[in-house]
């Protein structure tokens, strides 16, 4: 982005508003006309101010936003553009591909660079397919897969070699709190992040569980990590992007600043990617294509309830619980599954009713909480 590219319908005062906000401005001052916001001091004792304008012309508000994000760029050591890439994308999660080949000029033959396009579409498609059903291997992306793709759009390439940008709108966190008895104080409190964060975040695990395969020089942890991370079907994507040019290729993700990662892919940052991977890569494959499913039936009671409208309708895909249950009677295990409409009825009930409950599935660890695919003979247990 340049001056020259400078849109106001992009940089509204909310967005503006947002971003000071989220890094540390304060508003001090709103009415009908101005809004004003203070930072951190400067080398006098006075803070810095911006103002923004709420009701002029195109072109003086546009003046005012230009010297708005000259102050954020010298207090940032950033460029102009800089600054202001990072108010326009502050609210949205990005996924990022920095191709080294042909650096000197920025471009790509028209065949690779659409290569790396449709590797791009097939990471996220099954990223999101294990999300709905965390499996090792997919003959076919499930609809999940094909619906989140409309989700995500591709935003302007960046400078540096030739860079592929992916955005994606951030949806809200739903905080949960667990609890032993149903009337007791809250307990230990967890989330659930939304289905477009978990895709990104399920990229981040197979991304760092791909380098730690490296530098034990063994595939273990991308065989092992599928629950969370890469299933077949991605470490064929990134195997496959890897061979379209001798060249290393970098993915980075840039978290949105309105919801925050989970602790263990927070620092993701640049990841570089090349030749040396694809034997792991390879031999997780393999592994993964015939990975045995190992089923278990966990008993507890209905902690949480989540669906993405409404459950009784047949258009809604995703009716999850989170399920409480107890390891050998020693301590308590959070288990999160997505159910059918009848059996997700049944969880309500034995939620309402603190019954213990019993379902049967393939158990894997994804993140920091449990999850059950393929859930089945769900029963209430009076």
């Amino acid at each position: 982005m340049t001056d020259n590219d400078f849109s106001t319908q992009d940089l509204t005062i909310p967005r503006m508003s947002s971003y000071l906000e989220l890094s540390g401005w304060q508003r001090v001052h709103d009415n009908e006309s101005w809004r004003v916001f203070h930072g951190r001091k400067s080398a006098s004792g006075k803070r810095f101010e911006i103002a923004l304008p709420k009701d002029v012309i195109e072109e003086d508000y546009r003046l005012h936003v230009h010297h708005a994000i000259k102050i954020l760029s010298s207090l940032q050591r950033k460029t102009w553009e800089s600054a202001a890439y990072d108010i326009l994308y502050h609210d949205r999660d990005l996924l990022r591909t920095r191709i080294i080949e042909n650096a000197a000029n920025a471009s790509l033959p028209y065949d690779l660079a659409s290569s790396y396009v449709r590797y791009m579409k097939k990471l996220i498609q099954y990223s999101a397919s294990s999300e709905r059903n965390a499996r090792a291997h997919f003959k076919q992306p499930l609809s999940t897969g094909s619906k989140m793709l409309k989700h995500f759009r591709f935003g302007q390439t960046f400078k540096g070699s030739f860079g592929l940008q992916i955005v994606s709108s951030v949806g809200e966190e739903k905080h949960y709190v667990n609890k032993r008895k149903q009337h007791s104080l809250p307990g230990e409190e967890f989330r659930i992040l939304p289905m477009e964060r978990r895709v990104l975040e399920r990229i981040a695990r197979g991304l760092k569980a791909t380098l730690k395969s490296r530098k034990q020089q063994d595939a273990e942890p991308l065989k092992q990590e599928f629950g969370g991370g890469f299933n077949s079907r991605m470490c064929e994507a990134i195997r496959d992007m890897i061979k379209i040019s001798s060249e290393p290729f970098e993915l980075s993700i840039i978290w949105s600043k309105t919801l925050s990662p989970s602790k263990d892919v927070g620092d993701i940052g640049t990841v570089r990617i090349g030749h040396e991977h694809i034997v792991y890569l390879d031999s997780a494959v393999k592994h993964l294509t015939y990975v045995p499913v190992n089923e278990a039936t966990i008993k507890g009671r209905v902690i949480a309830l989540s669906s993405s409208g409404n459950p009784q309708s047949k258009a809604v895909e995703e009716r999850s619980i989170i399920l409480d249950s107890n390891v050998e009677q020693k301590r308590s295990r959070k288990v999160r599954m997505n159910l059918t409409m009848n059996d997700y009825k049944k969880a309500h009930t034995a939620h309402m009713n603190w019954d213990t409950v019993s379902v049967t599935g393939l158990l894997q660890m994804k993140g920091s909480l449990w999850h059950m695919s393929d859930p089945r003979d769900f029963q209430i247990l009076t």
